[in-house]
């Protein structure tokens, strides 16, 4: 039995079509992967498929029958019922899709209300958090999302998608802030629902590897169209289109440069972080709830130190804690001053040596400005007495080194890809040159071409300016290529330095 058919959907804007002439169809119990690089419109047909397309996008021509429904002519109440029953979506940017003002708990009731006249319980709300992965789901439940790790989030969105047991489970990256175990976890019980219960998986992903483990089928899109389409083992074996070639032939990274470290520029010791958690009724009893634990080491520069963990295990704390964005007990020295001793205007000054590259760089870029006023922004801060040509040349030579092209100067994040918007993030830090990089997960967004290409970057950045890295990963493989020495974060304690290892 079908349950989705898509037949001939084109979709433009202003900047021209962006899907054309799609088609495809996804049986009752069916697992199919549409993979492709980063503005492939892999998201854009996912996201059409429930009518949710966003401004200034629209349906030119094709018809999309959902359960047998046509979405197109259907009502807002109808769109309603459909939404998180017949079909959810889980979202790839899930700090961007939970509320901040809502706890964790909040936002799985809120799922099951809307469908349902009945107040969920609070252990169902539990059961629903530990199938989708939470190991601790009764301390999670009273948590807000900024308290949680990246991969901890997207467990909780799909916590929410499978809330109300849909029919089909529309899964845009569901995995690409976890770490290795985590994914074939999450993956594991999207199977066992989908066995299980019935439902069909879209899962949208730049993993090939996940699609060969868990989908029968694969439609690769380029550019806006469906190039090849086949069964999983048939793609792997004999691929025929020259893009599905690309895309399997890039899951391979670059090695990682030999390291040529210098003197050392960032030194932590004792690093402890902890979170106030209100409990009680009403919220006045308040426990601290230890992050971070001692954690201490060095970085020289032009090396990179790798911090590898798995989700929640602290990294993105630590290097917010490094940033002053989070308070923390310890000493952080920058080029050997001490940062706790700095004024408000000296330790403004210092962060223009010490910049991070975000894990999601679609949340951290500013929607109302343009890639130009984006990369030029911290020159306001750091150098304001540049004139408007000074200013301009520091913008392009900045866009140019990241591989951005002049064209995208004009351009709102939203119009950009997935690896774009990260090149306008390096962009972003580079205008200041600074000495250390804090890569934050710097490809786990990004399809495996678009992996290959910013890892060349950074590797590149770094031998041209004796950049010191350190790079925040679940990845091996992305570990190998930059890193050159590795300290490993367990539940918030280093538990090991060395070289890189392969086994982790």
């Amino acid at each position: 039995m079908t349950l989705l058919s898509v037949q001939n959907l084109t979709l433009s804007s202003r900047l021209g079509t962006l899907i054309d002439n799609a088609s495809f169809t996804l049986s009752a119990s069916e697992s199919v992967t549409i993979a492709g690089q980063s503005g492939a419109g892999k998201t854009l047909t996912a996201l059409a498929l429930l009518n949710l397309l966003p401004a200034g996008v629209t349906r030119v021509t094709g018809t999309i029958t959902l359960d047998g429904v046509n979405i197109a002519a259907a009502s807002p109440a109808t769109l309603r019922r459909l939404r998180g029953r017949t079909a959810s979506i889980i979202f790839q940017e899930p700090l961007a899709a939970l509320n901040p003002l809502q706890t964790i708990g909040r936002h799985v009731a809120e799922s099951i209300r809307l469908h349902s006249a009945a107040k969920p319980s609070r252990a169902t709300i539990n059961a629903i958090l530990a199938e989708a992965g939470i190991d601790h789901p009764d301390r999670i439940f009273a948590a807000y999302p900024h308290m949680l790790s990246g991969g901890e989030r997207q467990r909780i969105l799909i916590a929410m998608a499978i809330a109300n047991n849909p029919k089909l489970i529309i899964a845009d990256e569901p995995t690409s802030a976890l770490d290795r175990a985590r994914q074939s976890q999450v993956l594991d019980v999207l199977e066992k629902i989908r066995s299980h219960r019935g439902a069909a998986l879209l899962l949208i992903t730049h993993d090939l590897a996940l699609a060969q483990r868990h989908t029968s089928r694969i439609l690769i899109m380029h550019q806006g169209r469906i190039v090849e389409a086949g069964a999983t083992p048939s793609i792997f074996s004999t691929p025929s289109h020259p893009q599905t070639k690309r895309l399997l032939a890039a899951c391979s990274l670059p090695p990682s440069p030999p390291a040529k470290p210098g003197p050392f520029i960032l030194r932590a010791q004792n690093l402890t972080v902890q979170f106030t958690i209100s409990k009680g009724v009403f919220r006045r009893s308040h426990i601290a709830a230890p992050v971070l634990t001692n954690i201490s080491f060095d970085l020289h520069a032009g090396e990179t130190l790798g911090i590898i963990g798995e989700s929640g295990a602290g990294k993105s704390t630590l290097a917010l804690a490094l940033l002053g964005l989070l308070k923390c007990q310890g000493q952080i020295l920058l080029n050997g001053i001490d940062l706790a001793t700095l004024s408000a205007a000296e330790r403004r000054k210092s962060r223009a040596n010490l910049q991070i590259v975000f894990q999601d760089p679609f949340t951290s870029l500013s929607p109302r400005l343009t890639v130009s006023q984006i990369v030029g922004e911290a020159l306001d801060i750091h150098a304001p007495s540049l004139n408007s040509q000074q200013r301009a040349t520091r913008i392009s030579a900045a866009m140019q080194e990241a591989g951005l092209p002049a064209a995208t100067q004009t351009k709102f994040p939203h119009e950009l890809s997935g690896g774009e918007r990260q090149r306008a993030g390096i962009a972003r830090v580079l205008i200041l040159r600074p000495k250390i990089l804090i890569l934050d997960e710097p490809t786990s967004a990004l399809d495996a071409s678009s992996q290959s290409e910013i890892i060349g970057l950074l590797q590149r950045l770094q031998q041209t300016h004796k950049l010191a890295y350190l790079l925040v990963t679940h990845n091996q493989d992305v570990m190998a290529s930059l890193a050159h020495r590795a300290m490993e974060l367990k539940n918030g304690q280093l538990i090991g330095k060395e070289n890189i290892r392969t086994n982790y």
